[in-house]
């Protein structure tokens, strides 16, 4: 499915892995995927509690290091300890190819990327920010829920650039409408 869709970065969740087992997975991964040469990977591994969460992002090598790379995460910050997190630069990949299957659910996707002119705490839900997010669109900023808080500050949050998820029917969240989804962020 891989090389039939042409990805270029694969995303894994809940590997469930620790760090004395990645070595022995990663091979038999790159083995799975036409060998270590074509491709590199970077994992995030619980050091919080043995066989939680874990992810692992795998990129083309021909992506290059330069277009793909991990980019830090706080060691202290829970989403760290618990393997939940890694960060990354994507530039120039390709998430899919073109044609059919995978591909084609994926070009449904309104991915957009905006910046966060403004974020409060929800009066109703302590895990729950929400932030006004500019897309350049000519309605003016989007109201966005979203569930950050147990990983960054307001402060943090305020300024950088998000990538939404802006064609998602609008849904109240504890009664305040979100107008979009948020999938990631960046400085």
């Amino acid at each position: 499915l891989v090389d039939e869709e042409g990805v270029d970065v694969l995303m894994l969740q809940e590997t469930k892995l620790q760090e004395s087992h990645v070595a022995e997975v990663e091979a038999a991964l790159y083995e799975a995927l036409g060998g270590g040469e074509a491709w590199r990977a970077a994992w995030a591994c619980s050091t919080a509690r043995k066989g939680y969460a874990g992810v692992s992002t795998l990129w083309r090598r021909r992506v290059g290091d330069a277009a793909c790379r991990p980019l830090s995460v706080d060691p202290a910050h829970e989403a760290d300890r618990e393997g939940r997190a890694l960060l990354w630069e994507l530039s120039g990949a390709s998430a899919a190819g073109g044609g059919g299957g995978v591909a084609e659910e994926l070009h449904k996707l309104d991915l957009r990327v905006g910046r966060v002119l403004k974020v409060e705490r929800h009066s109703e839900a302590d895990s729950l920010y929400v932030e006004e997010v500019d897309l350049g669109e000519p309605t003016g900023p989007r109201r966005v829920v979203s569930g950050l808080v147990k990983y960054m500050t307001a402060e943090a949050l305020l300024g950088r650039r998000v990538v939404l998820l802006a064609n998602t029917k609008p849904s109240k969240l504890k009664g305040v409408e979100s107008q979009a989804r948020v999938n990631s962020l960046a400085n």
